[in-house]
């Protein structure tokens, strides 16, 4: 296994917490990358920076994918300020340089 893998599979073991809640998340995932329609190279980094910041304050986990989903689904449709997260002016203008313009070039805006 290359180090980078090895890496990216430790920081996951500390972003979920167990299986059931990789899964649950990785449903989630794939849900935006359908609705989207987007890679999951895309949508995954984003979907676990948004994950790992809510994690940072959230009292109930039980919720978090469909907050994180809501965030991301606000950030695509062009919204700064998501009802799911107050987003930093720095996670902003990452979520733009890095996702929404490939997100924009074909996304229908069906949501606003």
């Amino acid at each position: 296994m290359r180090h980078e893998n090895v890496i990216m599979v430790l920081d996951q073991i500390k972003l979920y917490a167990n299986v059931v809640e990789k899964k649950q998340h990785d449903n989630a995932i794939r849900m935006l990358c359908e609705e989207l329609s987007k890679p999951e190279v895309i949508i995954r980094p984003l979907y676990e920076e948004i994950l790992l910041e809510m994690k940072k304050t959230a009292r109930i986990k039980d919720y978090l994918s469909i907050l994180v989903c809501r965030t991301i689904r606000d950030l695509a449709r062009g919204s700064e300020d998501s009802s799911a997260l107050r987003l930093s002016d720095s996670h902003v203008q990452f979520f733009k340089n890095k996702v929404l313009q490939t997100i924009d070039d074909d996304y229908p805006h069906q949501y606003g």
